[in-house]
């Protein structure tokens, strides 16, 4: 999640999505609903620190300026700072960002930090709540992401990103209060409206939608928000700040998140196998190539190829594509409701 980029072309594909891992230590009532998978084997032959430093060097080359690191949950994987210094293989890299949902980001805050890690992005944190962030996620381990925020604000860190899904019935007493964090902490805040991209698992198919729109005017009604100009800022959402507020507000709407998806990008997952968005169903395996001649004239051919990947050849969305079967994801909710009632009791 994130804000939308400025690339629209095929020539204009800047952004490596660098997937370590499918495994997850966290079990979002949501996470089937916005297509997030996890890997139900062990990768056999996972990819390595020095794979992706490899290619790197070759999508240097062809303009590729912006590495994502995530997983499911990248830090689960102990050699996961080694990506952040391979990210970075290439005069080109201009930014390497983690995507983490922090519950082990106090143990790595140092490591990444000394491997040139600079900036980050905290998902599934979507309440300041222990109660409910253990019904959001099935874990009780807020503590742990909140005590991983601090750890990496001291060490100072240039970005700093928590992105909180609007849930309604569940967050949107709190809009204000996690608004009010950037008064005095250099965080950045994105308010992200919830946008389902399977439908047989929404758990939200029968409620209303809580938008960016209901957010801002919460806000602005606690206090006004001024525009901020960032030189420096690549997306077109627009940014505010508390009048002398030390961290940053956004809102993501799903216009938003639409208009991002249109933005092409290259990933590659715990397998090895490389892929351009617009084309995800063909995958080209390059892991063997890479690990036995990552100078090979065939393989810098192939890749090239992917590049020229148009929107055409685009293949069926996971938005079209239905489940076989889809247990409805309303029961986890009320489950976990009544754990979590049954306990407080």
């Amino acid at each position: 999640m994130g804000a939308t980029r400025k690339e629209s072309s095929q020539s204009s594909v800047r952004t490596l999505k660098l997937t370590i891992t499918g495994e997850s230590d966290l079990d979002c009532f949501y996470a089937k609903a916005l297509g997030f998978n996890r890997d139900i084997f062990p990768t056999q032959a996972p990819l390595l620190p020095t794979d992706i430093n490899k290619l790197v060097k070759i999508l240097g080359e062809f303009g590729v300026q912006r590495v994502l690191i995530s997983g499911a949950e990248p830090l689960l994987r102990k050699d996961a700072p080694g990506f952040v210094k391979a990210a970075s293989a290439h005069r080109n890299i201009r930014e390497v960002r983690l995507v983490t949902n922090g519950t082990n980001l106090k143990s790595f805050a140092d490591p990444l930090r000394k491997m040139g890690l600079k900036k980050i992005d905290l998902i599934h944190l979507d309440t300041m709540n222990f109660m409910k962030y253990q019904r959001i996620t099935g874990k009780d381990c807020l503590y742990r992401v909140l005590d991983g925020v601090e750890k990496i604000e001291k060490l100072k860190y240039h970005e700093i990103c928590l992105n909180i899904l609007l849930l309604n019935e569940i967050n949107n007493d709190e809009i204000v209060e996690i608004a009010r964090i950037t008064r005095t902490r250099k965080l950045n805040i994105r308010f992200i409206e919830y946008m389902p991209k399977v439908k047989n698992y929404d758990p939200y198919s029968e409620r209303t939608i809580l938008t960016v729109l209901d957010a801002q005017k919460m806000i602005e009604n606690y206090q006004s928000l001024e525009r901020v100009y960032d030189l420096d800022q690549d997306s077109d959402v627009p940014t505010y700040k508390f009048l002398q507020g030390q961290g940053k507000i956004s809102f993501i709407s799903r216009a938003d998140q639409e208009k991002e998806e249109q933005v092409p990008y290259l990933q590659i997952n715990p397998e090895g196998m490389l892929y351009h968005s617009f084309a995800p169903s063909k995958p080209l395996p390059i892991l063997e190539q890479l690990r036995k001649d990552s100078k090979d004239p065939k393989l810098k051919k192939s890749i090239e190829k992917l590049f020229a990947t148009t929107r055409d050849s685009k293949t069926e969305s996971t938005a079209d594509k239905k489940p076989a079967t889809a247990k409805p994801a309303k029961t986890v909710l009320a489950k976990r409701k009544t754990t979590t009632e049954q306990a407080r009791a």
